[in-house]
């Protein structure tokens, strides 16, 4: 019985298995191309890394001190799933100040960071066949987070000589009936182009006009 049931535990370990939507998803190439940069520093070798976008300094003092302080008080235990109120607030105060735009608490959602956001909303835009918009050259995870949503990446090509910036023009030649979501990450991640007003008020009017949703990334 004993070996009986071994083989049967060994069989069974066999045959498991992950799901196939994780099997499609390339890895980052941004962290791999880290992780060798950090493991040739190791090893004494001088580099000089392009890879993430990480911060070249550390966390503000200010920061450190208020999360010390919440930790000493206690401050460490389950809150509101979509951030605490006094950050909400925050944020608010901050977009009203430096972006001249104005949102409500209910509009504010607190994650761990920016790819769970993006990730977040892309799941809950796109159905499976769905086709999102996506300017090229991009950052490398968002094709892989359209598709793992069962969406389909529509890339639309950018250049130098329009400094890599996507027009309302580009877009429109995309758009087809399955088109549901246009991801613009302004500044842009690799290339640094950045948007004028003018040019983001043409872009918003035409999805307005075609019902297309719009995730802005503008993480810098």
């Amino acid at each position: 019985m004993s070996n009986n049931k071994s083989s049967f535990f060994q069989k069974g370990r066999n045959q498991m298995n992950i799901s196939e939507r994780v099997k499609n998803i390339n890895p980052s190439l941004t962290l791999a191309i880290t992780a060798q940069a950090l493991k040739m520093k190791q090893q004494g070798k001088k580099v000089i890394s392009f890879a993430a976008g990480e911060p070249d300094f550390g966390t503000p003092n200010n920061i450190r001190e208020k999360a010390i302080l919440a930790i000493q008080e206690g401050f460490s235990h389950y809150t509101v799933s979509s951030g605490i109120i006094e950050l909400k607030e925050a944020i608010i105060e901050k977009l009203q100040k430096d972006n001249k735009i104005a949102y409500k608490t209910s509009e504010i959602m607190v994650s761990n960071g920016a790819k769970q956001c993006l990730f977040n909303a892309i799941l809950t835009i796109c159905n499976p066949g769905d086709q999102v918009l996506l300017p090229i050259p991009c950052w490398v995870s968002y094709t892989e987070q359209i598709k793992f949503a069962g969406a389909i990446p529509i890339f639309v090509d950018t250049n130098q000589q329009e400094n890599f910036k996507l027009s309302a023009a580009q877009v429109e030649k995309k758009i087809t009936s399955r088109s549901k979501l246009l991801i613009l990450n302004s500044p842009n991640n690799p290339t640094g182009a950045v948007y004028e007003q003018e040019e983001l008020i043409k872009i918003a009017s035409l999805l307005l006009k075609y019902n297309i949703y719009c995730i802005c990334d503008e993480i810098y």
